[in-house]
């Protein structure tokens, strides 16, 4: 079965266009409105529970700014590396704040590992905990001492378990006067211990601080695994910049204990700003190891150019140097110089960034343009005389080793003090504050939610529900199932709700919907029924009809009593009988008494002429059912009926017998072996194959002929709301009067 055949057969439908099927279904829904109505006033109650019930959430902030400051060195090599030196950006240092190694030091710092809350009664007894503000001890509700109910409180500076209860709950038991006991969740002793002291036993250990409870009063204790509290308090906390490229970063942490809240968000910005100061630190330790390595050897190669410069000018005396090689000296000078300090630079960059990075390549190409560069002065300095050149080298050496050794010793003293008092970029800007106000559940944002979400599974519901009778609508299986034609489909008329609430506001004699609205769809049915029994009726003598059906509320007396007067209006002479002699209803469609009727007329206790009711309508005598009675299946069987009906037919061109439901009282299938055909009213949609296939057969064991079925109150609730509300075959009048 495809899509759409599986779609018809939930709402009961026939097939259809996809915009039929969609109008079936959402005037389905709006059938079904107490559903929705019902699940989305749970889903409001829900979101109230929440919102008081619910454990409160507490948000804190704290502020953090990035400085736009250089690396300590970076004013040297600016002209070096062609810039200055790349800062962190921020996303790098949010995602510094969120590692597991500054988390993981504010979880042992602050014991964020160790969890220790009372055990409160489930569902609501935190909220009335939270709703004690007294600093004495709640009393017990229901004396259900082992819960907390207001005022305890417990504080545990360290708690060690084995490896295998780590993240297990375990339950600490006050014992009074500072002791206590420390069970597993199943209720084994694990040891005991008193407030202030240590206590060890079983591979447990156990500082409690502060422990105020009645005795016999529960609390609840985990020890976490590190890596587990620092992806809870990752799970909670949120970093984000704000702006872009401001170097400003907010902090937040939600919590349910507001003191815990802050000081964790508080530990986490200071442990920030102190691992900044130590990374800087350490740059500046390694970066001076490096120019202590350096200072012996520049040192001795210092000492030995100025042992070779006085050897040689003891031999050959002062040469006058040139004005081009002193240039030439001074360049070598300033190049092996820039050379070193490139060396110390390079250290740093090496240890802040990788091989791949853009300042480690600009470093990189500034070395070979150094190296190419000394190579040049070296080449200009070959054209000089042998002595001129030997001495010119010498001086070089001299004046190198020197600025060097200079510029080493003046480095490890800058460096020693940047070590001592390095520094970071970062600092807090705002520190965190305790929350006075939860964050969550808000009041409004529950129950708004719980009202959308009841509502949307209020209308899940009533997409999915089947009507309380799941009932058969395709006129070809209703045929097959009666084994007679369906005359006609008779819709839900509005105009007769309102009317008969209206006379029975008014106390107004009430009187059949053909004769106050004769062109009401409705109408037009039962004419249509009218026509399909006229065809049937044109070789019988005997003119007499039963309008039959399974049940109650299927409207066979609105069938009747609306098919009399469409016969009437046709030229026939109309008897109309109220065959049901247990709940009769029909008088009340004419507005006339139920007794004197047929019940009197089968008891011997009045004649026909007395009991009819002449001119209940236009062309129409009506036969009410008389006073109730219990042995109505007696009356009908007995011969006055059966002369009574003959007596009808010979007077009237129409008898129209309304019968109780056939699968309730046998009454029905004795009327109708009398009548030349019956008609079965069925409900739209509200029977089965089976209910109405039975309804067939308890007629015809009783030799009734079945000429046909009507199906009534079509679109009734599940489609009046929709395009079929048949608005455009009403009158002025009719639409006035809905």
């Amino acid at each position: 079965m495809n899509e759409s055949n599986e779609s018809d057969s939930r709402w009961g439908h026939q097939s259809g266009t996809p915009a039929e099927r969609t109008a079936r279904e959402r005037n389905a829904i709006l059938s079904r409105w107490p559903i929705v109505l019902a699940w989305a006033a749970a889903g409001l109650a829900c979101g109230c529970f929440y919102a008081v019930f619910g454990t409160p959430q507490f948000r804190s902030d704290a502020i953090v700014q990035l400085e736009e400051k250089l690396s300590k060195g970076a004013n040297e090599f600016d002209e070096l590396t062609g810039g200055t030196a790349m800062e962190t950006p921020a996303d790098a240092e949010i995602e510094i704040m969120r590692s597991r190694t500054l988390l993981g030091s504010v979880v042992k710092q602050l014991s964020l590992d160790v969890e220790a809350a009372p055990r409160w009664f489930p569902v609501f007894g935190s909220a009335l905990a939270r709703r004690w503000k007294s600093r004495d001890l709640a009393p017990p509700v229901l004396g259900l001492s082992r819960f907390a109910w207001g005022g305890e409180r417990i504080s545990l500076r360290a708690l060690t378990v084995p490896l295998q209860y780590e993240s297990a709950e375990l339950r600490l038991v006050a014992e009074g006067d500072g002791r206590y006991v420390l069970y597993t969740r199943d209720g084994v002793q694990l040891l005991k211990g008193q407030v202030g002291k240590r206590a060890r036993g079983a591979g447990f250990e156990v500082s409690v601080d502060e422990l105020y409870a009645r005795p016999g009063t529960q609390f609840v204790v985990r020890k976490l695994a590190v890596d587990d509290a620092v992806e809870e308090i990752k799970s909670r906390l949120i970093a984000r910049e704000k702006g872009r490229k401001t170097g400003i970063i907010r902090l937040e942490l939600t919590g349910r204990d507001p003191v815990r809240v802050t000081k964790t968000l508080d530990a986490l910005a200071v442990a920030y700003v102190r691992q900044n100061e130590e990374r800087r630190s350490e740059v500046a330790r390694r970066t001076l190891e490096f120019v202590d390595s350096q200072l012996p050897e520049i040192k001795g190669r210092l000492e030995g150019a100025e042992q070779a410069l006085n050897k040689y000018r003891s031999r050959y005396g002062s040469v006058d140097v040139s004005l081009e090689a002193r240039a030439a000296i001074d360049r070598a000078v300033d190049l092996e110089k820039a050379k070193t300090e490139l060396q110390l630079h390079e250290a740093e960059v090496h240890e802040r960034f990788t091989d791949d990075s853009p300042s480690a390549a600009t470093v990189r190409e500034k070395r070979r343009q150094l190296v190419g560069e000394q190579e040049n002065i070296e080449r200009r300095m070959k054209v000089l005389p042998d002595q001129d050149l030997h001495s010119v080298r010498l001086t070089r050496d001299v004046s190198v080793a020197n600025e060097l050794y200079v510029l080493l010793l003046g480095k490890a003293q800058e460096l020693r003090i940047s070590k001592s008092g390095a520094i970071g970029n970062v600092r807090v800007v705002d520190h965190a504050l305790e929350p006075r106000k939860k964050y969550a559940p808000s009041t409004l944002l529950s129950a708004l939610v719980g009202l959308i979400a009841g509502s949307a599974l209020g209308v899940g519901v009533a997409r999915r529900a089947r009507p309380a009778r799941p009932g058969e609508r395709d006129h070809d299986a209703i045929e097959r199932a009666v084994g007679a034609p369906v005359f006609t489909a008779i819709p839900y008329s509005e105009v007769q709700s309102v009317a008969r609430r209206r006379q029975r506001k008014a106390k107004a004699v009430a009187r059949p919907l053909a004769a106050i609205h004769p062109q009401d769809a409705a109408v037009e049915g039962v004419r249509s029924l009218r026509t399909g029994l006229y065809l049937g009726f044109e070789q019988q003598a005997d003119r007499i009809i039963s309008i039959g059906g399974p049940c109650s509320d299927v409207g066979k007396s609105f069938i009747a009593a609306n098919l009399a007067c469409v016969f009437a209006d046709a030229g026939e002479k109309v008897l109309l009988i109220d065959g049901d002699l247990r709940k009769g209803t029909l008088h009340e469609h004419f507005g006339v008494e139920a007794s004197p009727g047929l019940t009197e007329i089968l008891q011997g206790q009045g004649e026909l002429v007395a009991a009819v009711r002449y001119g209940a309508a236009q062309g129409v005598d009506l036969l009410p059912s008389g006073e109730p009675v219990v042995n109505s299946s007696e009356l009908l069987m007995g011969p006055t009926f059966a002369e009574l009906l003959a007596v009808a037919a010979r007077h009237y061109g129409m008898v129209i017998i309304d019968t109780p439901p056939i699968l309730a009282v046998t009454d029905a299938a004795l009327i109708a072996r009398h009548a030349s055909a019956t008609v079965l009213v069925f409900r739209d949609g509200h029977h089965s194959r089976a209910e109405i296939a039975m309804t067939a057969k308890r007629y015809r064991q009783t030799g009734a002929a079945i000429a046909g079925c009507v199906l009534n109150l079509v679109g009734d609730q599940a489609e009046r709301y929709g395009p079929t509300r048949l608005h455009l075959y009403r009158s002025e009048e009719e639409r006035k009067a809905l």
